[in-house]
């Protein structure tokens, strides 16, 4: 910045620092259970953070969250920081159990 009264000028500096929007990173790599499973996710990247949908979720802010779905479900992660909004999309796979049947005992004679 330079400031003149049209007799002496004067030079000022100053740093600025650009912060940028979120960039969000989810944790764990593999999103895979098995159906009556839990799996704890996090998310990094962001000051604050909305999952949804919520119903499967022990909570839906915060940057950890239990996910607890009994389909393959997508949630959809928004993160926040003063920049503005960022969204991640993560699917997490719910394979159903063995089938199991079990058979009396065969009888001898």
């Amino acid at each position: 910045v330079v400031g003149s009264d049209g007799r002496c000028t004067k030079k000022a500096t100053t740093k600025v620092k650009v912060k940028d929007v979120p960039e969000l990173y989810l944790f764990p790599d593999i999103l895979e259970i098995c159906e009556g499973e839990e799996l704890p996710m996090n998310v990094e990247g962001a000051n604050s953070y909305t999952w949804s949908p919520a119903n499967s979720l022990n909570q839906s802010y915060g940057a950890s969250v239990i996910a607890t779905p009994t389909v393959t479900t997508t949630y959809t992660i928004a993160g926040a920081n003063e920049c503005g909004i960022e969204t991640l999309a993560a699917t997490v796979k719910v394979n159903p159990l063995p089938k199991v049947t079990v058979l009396p005992a065969a009888q001898t004679i």
